[in-house]
């Protein structure tokens, strides 16, 4: 669907010609970052940031706003794997995002309420009576996938001390909108749920709106047997996100909320338990072939992961340990079996998880494993060999401080540049 609307949007193309031809110059020259400063690669991404920049001051009446959720996505992207470590263009970047969803909303509430108004309805009336969040009503299913797949890129980048307000953002809106809990108050997994449920339900509908009758019912069949593996691997990077907002891009969290946190990984997983047992019972001999195979091996490792973070920053490896440990060998397991079965773009799905194993495994083989996949797909992006340094770097230094060395700190100084995977 990107691809359709860069055949009529300007920026959306520039974009995605910015991002291929960094990630061709990277591929030929095997990961060496060297040779990335690129005049043509720039100067399409600075004519896609004319078109954002005249939309933002609003001078543009061409550009829908999927188009341009659309554009600054791939700048996200093009930041991510080839930014220059700097750290601002990806920040601005997602405030950016931010500021866009709160007029479009702001904006929409006022239409709906001077219309509600003439009409002689109390908006407050109307606005229990819906089914549907007002946050969603305000945009287009397209857009609403893309508001999903930004959570997910800011969530990861709020891991490593960047963004965290477009999340911020879209949960602030939603559960005003949706008069759900706040995770400080409630503390139950359910709240995530929720949120994340609401979006994927809503986006749900896109292909079959977009393909209609064309859309193979092979797909359908997929969709609808990893639907609920997409809505735990949502869950997992909104866990991500919260650990990052107690202990990284905010301030220490109160033994409160580290609770609820902690009450709300286990019952993520007692909601779930299904797909932890296929998990579990996984072998290499799994048809790759399923779609929920392939899934499984990609999202099981992430919701580890998001753990494993949580443990770190809390210091909590020693007290939890069977979970710990649990955490390290499911990563490891379903890693290798997919690096078995689909090589290393299967490394790239898992690049989180990797980096987690990195840093929490005191196992030589895992951790040198882990290190030589990353590595590996360092041909695809910066960012994964920043990782590598840096959890080396962490590794290093927690052997010689020990509990003392904090992970948070250690991302805050962003000692081989700021990147996220």
């Amino acid at each position: 669907m990107i691809y359709e609307i860069a055949t009529r949007s300007e920026a959306v193309l520039h974009m995605l010609i910015a991002v291929a031809r960094k990630e061709l110059l990277l591929l030929r020259a095997n990961g060496n970052s060297e040779v990335l400063s690129d005049d043509c690669s720039i100067r399409h991404y600075s004519s896609a940031l004319i078109v954002v920049r005249k939309f933002l001051n609003g001078l543009d009446d061409i550009n829908e706003l999927d188009t341009i959720l659309v554009t600054i996505y791939l700048m996200v992207l093009y930041e991510q794997k080839s930014g220059d470590g700097d750290g601002a263009a990806l920040s601005a970047h997602l405030q950016g995002l931010a500021s866009i969803i709160r007029d479009q909303v702001r904006n929409t509430t006022a239409v709906i309420s001077e219309s509600l108004v003439s009409s002689g309805t109390e908006p407050e009336a109307e606005a229990s009576s819906s089914k549907k969040p007002l946050l969603l009503g305000s945009f287009t299913l397209f857009a609403v996938r893309m508001l999903e797949w930004i959570c997910f890129m800011d969530a990861c980048a709020s891991s490593f001390g960047i963004g965290g307000d477009f999340n911020g953002t879209i949960r602030d809106l939603f559960n005003k909108s949706d008069h759900n809990s706040d995770l400080n108050t409630a503390g139950h997994a359910q709240v995530l749920r929720g949120f994340v449920t609401t979006m994927e339900s809503y986006s749900y509908q896109l292909p079959c709106s977009f393909w209609g009758t064309t859309y193979p019912i092979e797909e359908i069949l997929d969709d609808l047997a990893t639907d609920e593996l997409y809505i735990l691997y949502g869950t997992s990077v909104q866990l991500r996100y919260l650990v990052s907002g107690m202990f990284v891009t905010g301030a220490s969290a109160s033994q409160n909320l580290q609770q609820n946190v902690d009450r709300a990984f286990l019952e993520v997983m007692d909601h779930h338990a299904r797909l932890f047992v296929l998990a579990n019972q996984m072998t290499s001999d799994f048809d790759i072939t399923k779609s929920a195979i392939r899934e499984t091996r990609f999202i099981i490792p992430h919701y580890y992961a998001a753990l494993l973070f949580y443990f770190s920053c809390t210091s909590q490896q020693k007290t939890q340990t069977h979970r710990h440990e649990l955490a390290v060998k499911t990563i490891m397991r379903l890693a290798l079996q997919a690096f078995q079965a689909e090589g290393h773009q299967a490394m790239i799905r898992i690049a989180w998880p990797l980096f987690m194993i990195m840093i929490e495994t005191e196992d030589e083989f895992y951790r040198e494993w882990a290190s030589s996949q990353l590595s590996a797909i360092s041909v695809y992006g910066k960012n994964y060999s920043r990782a590598v340094l840096s959890a080396r770097s962490f590794h290093a230094e927690r052997r010689r401080h020990g509990d003392e060395a904090s992970l948070p700190k250690h991302l805050l100084k962003a000692e081989f540049g700021h990147f996220f995977i």
